[in-house]
């Protein structure tokens, strides 16, 4: 899997990515904390776990859930899969 970061890193946690999964690639284990993620299949198909629920994703789909939840990505197809993943993430209050 690439990560590509778009966007610069603000005080706000707001960060826009474009990712890149291979055929057969996965990422089960992503990082959780509050906040919200969200995306946009840009080329592909994927499959995205949240929260033991699976969704099948294509080119077009978009996708926003609660980053706290347990989540994961993968490319079960033949082609590679680019995803836009904008992840904002909230800092606990001091």
């Amino acid at each position: 899997m690439v990560k590509e970061l778009l966007s610069p890193r603000g005080e706000r946690g707001l960060r826009f990515l474009m990712v890149t999964l291979p055929p057969g690639a996965a990422a089960e284990e992503m990082l959780t904390g509050p906040g919200e993620k969200g995306g946009y299949v840009v080329s592909g198909r994927v499959v995205l776990t949240v929260d033991g629920q699976q969704a099948e994703l294509a080119e077009g789909d978009s996708f926003q859930f609660d980053s706290r939840q347990p989540h994961g990505l993968a490319n079960r197809s033949g082609r590679e899969a680019t995803i836009l993943w904008i992840m904002s993430l909230l800092q606990p209050d001091p």
